[in-house]
């Protein structure tokens, strides 16, 4: 490719991250369109996108991605317009542009050994164009008038110098040019290196729509003669013409005519900024190092309160024990504060990640021979970059195991008394301090006879297991890995591999995944996510004297249990909490410390426990006691100590103690191969059929 020589790695960088933001939009919008003629919202928004993304490309020198957002942006202007309906046939050549554009992006930084064609692309752009009106008008030529403003400012640039002079410029393209607007940002450019555009005829934003003519006027300051500045004119492409004459301020009315925007990147910028709060790049590196930084603010802001609080228990009253109470408490207020902004500055809307489902949905659908009604909510919901990195592969997985396996296909669903279309939704929203995401369907649902069966023989469990479970735990066997009940494997979905995977996944960043399935009905999975990985909410606990963390999400409840609550069936301990039996796991074993069994003769003794839940497991954890809920900044154990079987992570406490942070997910997954949970199964299907049988037995005796 040849890029224009004067571009400099911080130009094409601007270029790529600007090209980033516009690939998104024509992402998130090209599929909305589809069918949808009154949606010029939309459609407004992905010709901007593409005229924009022309402009850029054609200020760059990159010929091919300019050719082709010219075809892209002639195509839609058509649509804009009326003269063309968004049909599936245009939709699909917009997609395959699309496509084509990030290959082009992305070829500015490999710089792949052949050049990219863009000629087949086009090709199908202009085709699918072809049915609509001839050509596309443009506006007529405006009248150049200063407003006040443009006029006061014009005044105070020529007050500033001697040297200084306005003139008007008047120049006309080649009639067989078809980028006039393009051709027009070139040259006001070039004339922004030398001095200061005041005013244009077309308007900044007619140029910016892509609707300007071939005849330009303006309105310019500089201290340039005459000869260089129509060099600078005719030196764009296409421009046939430039006149350049004196310009007399004192001639301009006060009462001023209609506004003309001025076309100065710099004005425009600033008349944006009166509508909304300037914004600044910044690399993630950056963001990542101040992170890190506050992180260290914030154990030493809990180790400076544990020194205030000894010191004042000790010396409470010592004038100067008194002033550093007050100096602590206030650079713990700061610290805190300047945590939560940092915070806030790494958080980024998860619609960042939602914009590329609807585009993968339609062709899966199509595939699929599929219809279905794609609803997104709760796009602005913002969470912490680093979750966000972590959760777009599991939510995929989701999504296309609904379209595959949950929504069943048009005939099916007309039998089963549903419309032809399926529905599924993706939506996110906030929830006692977390993040939950949702995936809903309304198609076949989970069966739990169908997992059970295959698990058994897979052999996977035994039959006795599945026995035991009842159906919201059969339906957890979903995520074991290699289950699977569908009846044949597919490019999608269906080898027995994903959903393990979104759960390892998930799991592994701190979160939780939940399902909720009705055969027939439809299937909902809840992904609850921590609103960062910096920091951790937590339930402080101790065992063997070592302060250990057990992250809140997982956390239901505490209790004490008396050792008389605490049975042994088949040998594993297990209690009884408001009818329902659950196996206890004591932490100094999961530790890989040895055993310590409560003594069952004691009677008066008693036991710590958190009862602790993922999916719809739930298990007791036995500690020694349990301390307080802290938040915790979480640090890796680094490479040298390497995994660690129960442990996810470390932090500092107040009094400089390292508090080891638990992996909860894991033990729990380890416990669940224990005979323990078939134990407590098995005792609450007895009790559930016990129940059962007094109901029956009720009912007869009221029967009789």
């Amino acid at each position: 490719m040849n890029l224009d020589p004067d571009i400099t790695r911080e130009d094409l960088q601007v270029f790529l991250d600007e090209a980033d933001e516009q690939l998104q939009l024509l992402d998130e919008n090209i599929v909305a369109i589809e069918g949808q003629e009154n949606s010029s919202e939309g459609i407004q928004e992905i010709f901007r996108a593409a005229h924009t993304l022309k402009g850029s490309s054609a200020m760059l020198g990159y010929q091919e991605m300019t050719d082709l957002g010219h075809a892209m942006e002639t195509l839609l202007d058509k649509v804009r317009k009326g003269t063309l309906a968004p049909t599936t046939v245009v939709v699909d050549a917009l997609l395959a542009s699309l496509d084509l554009l990030r290959e082009l992006k992305d070829a500015l930084v490999n710089e792949p050994d052949e050049p990219i064609d863009v000629t087949e692309v086009v090709a199908a752009l202009n085709s699918a164009g072809e049915d609509s009106a001839d050509a596309v008008s443009v506006s007529q030529p405006e009248t150049l008038d200063l407003d006040d403003s443009a006029t006061s400012a014009l005044r105070d640039f020529l007050a500033e110098s001697d040297d200084r002079r306005a003139v008007r410029i008047s120049a006309t393209l080649n009639e067989q040019c078809t980028w006039a607007s393009v051709r027009w940002f070139q040259a006001i450019s070039s004339l922004e290196t030398v001095g200061q555009v005041f005013g244009t005829a077309p308007s900044a934003s007619a140029i910016e729509e892509g609707t300007a003519g071939h005849n330009l006027e303006a309105v310019f300051g500089s201290t340039s003669d005459d000869g260089s500045i129509e060099s600078l004119m005719t030196a764009v492409e296409d421009v046939l013409t430039c006149d350049v004459t004196s310009f007399d301020v004192a001639e301009v009315s006060d009462s001023a005519s209609e506004p003309v925007e001025a076309v100065s990147g710099r004005q425009v910028a600033r008349s944006k900024q009166g509508e909304r709060t300037p914004t600044i790049r910044v690399d993630v590196e950056r963001l990542d190092t101040l992170m890190n930084v506050i992180g260290e603010m914030v154990i030493d802001r809990g180790q400076l309160s544990q020194i205030g609080r000894e010191l004042e228990a000790n010396y409470k009253d010592e004038p100067l024990i008194q002033d550093l109470a007050k100096t602590t408490a206030h650079i713990v207020k700061v610290v805190t504060e300047l945590q939560d902004r940092v915070m806030q500055v790494r958080m980024l809307p998860i619609g960042t990640v939602f914009g590329g489902f609807p585009r993968m949905l339609r062709d899966l659908a199509h595939g699929l021979e599929k219809k279905v009604d794609f609803i997104v909510d709760g796009q602005d919901t913002e969470i912490d970059k680093t979750v966000i990195e972590r959760v777009r592969d599991p939510i995929t997985h989701l999504l296309r195991n609904s379209l595959d396996h949950g929504l069943e296909k048009p005939a099916e669903r007309i039998a089963a008394g549903k419309s032809e279309t399926g529905s599924l939704s993706l939506s996110a929203y906030q929830e006692q301090g977390h993040i939950v995401v949702a995936v809903q369907d309304d198609g076949r649902g989970i069966n739990p006879e169908a997992l059970r069966a295959s698990a058994v023989e897979k052999g996977l469990i035994t039959k006795e297991s599945a026995a035991a479970m009842s159906d919201d735990e059969a339906r957890e066997l979903i995520f074991v890995a290699g289950n699977s009940t569908a009846e044949k494997t597919t490019d999608v979905s269906g080898r027995g591999v994903g959903m393990d995977i979104v759960r390892s996944n998930i799991e592994a960043i701190g979160g939780i995944v939940n399902i909720e399935s009705q055969v027939g009905v439809g299937t909902t999975i809840k992904l609850r996510l921590p609103l960062t990985l910096a920091t951790v909410q937590s339930l402080l606990v101790s065992s063997d004297g070592d302060v250990l963390a057990v992250p809140l999400i997982y956390v239901l409840e505490t209790r004490r249990i008396p050792s008389k609550e605490i049975h042994l069936i088949n040998h594993h301990e297990v209690f009884n909490l408001r009818g329902q039996v659950l196996p206890l796991l004591r932490l100094r074993s999961a530790l890989g410390r040895s055993p310590q069994k409560h003594d069952a003769s004691d009677s008066d003794s008693s036991d710590y426990a958190v009862v602790l839940q993922t999916g719809e497991t739930r298990i007791g954890l036995v500690v020694d006691a349990v301390i307080e809920p802290q938040e915790i900044v979480v640090k890796p154990l680094g490479s040298y100590i390497g995994d660690v079987k129960g442990i996810t992570g470390a932090s500092i406490m107040g009094d400089g103690r390292v508090c080891l942070i638990l992996d909860v997910a894991s033990m729990i997954s380890a416990a669940r191969q224990q005979g323990a949970f078939i134990a407590a199964n098995a005792a609450n299907r007895a009790s559930q059929d016990e129940q059962h049988a007094e109901l029956q037995i009720s009912e007869s005796q009221l029967a009789a």
